[in-house]
């Protein structure tokens, strides 16, 4: 029977074994708290935003295609902070008619 234990992934919530008296050559992303490398590299490049190392753009960039994971709440919530929100595109007539028509 094996010796390990459950851990909770930082990034996804999986629950994944790993046990570091057991490991011959120690699994650093399992060690550190993710189920995998593709966890550990979304987890720290959020991290280097935060700490202002890279910019939005950067860290969007970077992160690439992550869409139809599963995220934790917060690193989810981290993710859609800093994406870039559509803005809806107006011509400057547009918007002049829409200001002319409001009555203050």
């Amino acid at each position: 029977m094996a010796n390990y234990n459950e851990h909770n992934c930082l990034t996804c919530g999986q629950i994944y074994e790993y046990c570091r008296r057991c490991a011959v050559t120690p699994v650093v992303y399992k060690a550190e708290g993710f189920c995998s490398e593709e966890c550990a590299h979304i987890f720290n490049t959020l991290s280097k935003h935060g700490c202002n190392l890279a910019t939005a753009e950067e860290t969007i960039a970077e992160l690439g295609n992550i869409e139809g994971k599963t995220l934790v709440p917060s690193i989810q919530a981290h993710i859609d902070a800093i994406k870039p929100v559509p803005v809806e595109e107006k011509s400057v007539v547009e918007q002049t008619q829409v200001f002319k028509k409001k009555k203050w």
